[in-house]
């Protein structure tokens, strides 16, 4: 083997490597984005409830006001009713991002959140679907397979090294 063929080894080896790290480091990104549109999705929530709580409270402030005045009070909270509804919709969809995000499952009997591992539901027991490895496990996986390759690369490398050193080992030290 000449040294030029030596030097290809090391350099195609030390691509793999390379490859390797890129697509080991866009599998943290990826995790690191779903970490940040978690935290945006859960802030979404936050502020719907906090909307929803504030029309709550701006119902009750008017029917007791109606109660005192007349005791009508089904005609004036109507709008705030439909405007809760309309939260409570925008509600459940953030959730369903979330829970999306979260890699969790929703329960078809009572519509309660699980994480994506568990066999039942831990509010009221009833069996959930079958769910695929969460992300989380992926990227563990693949975090494994990069170090394997970068192992098995460091080992190749190792090797083609002690073949340039004895491709270039004087003679007279045989």
């Amino acid at each position: 083997m000449d040294m030029d063929e030596i030097f290809d080894k090391i350099k195609s080896y030390a691509d793999v490597a390379i490859d390797q790290a890129g697509k080991f480091g866009k599998a943290a990104a990826s995790k690191t984005e779903n970490v940040v549109s978690r935290a945006k999705v859960k802030y979404a929530i936050n502020e719907t409830e906090g909307q929803i709580k504030e029309i709550y409270t701006a119902i009750g402030e008017k029917v007791y006001q109606k109660f005192l005045e007349d005791g009508d009070v089904c005609a004036d909270v109507k709008e705030d009713c439909e405007k809760i509804s309309s939260f409570t919709s925008e509600l459940d969809s953030l959730n369903s991002q979330l829970a999306d995000l979260r890699e969790s499952v929703k329960c078809g009997e009572c519509g309660a959140y699980n994480s994506a591992d568990s066999s039942f539901c831990a509010k009221c027991g009833a069996k959930l679907s079958d769910i695929e490895q969460t992300i989380e496990d992926d990227i563990e996986a693949a975090a494994d397979k990069i170090v394997d390759a970068a192992e098995a690369v460091s080992e190749k490398v190792e090797a083609v090294a002690e073949e340039v050193a004895e491709a270039v080992k004087p003679d007279s030290e045989d």
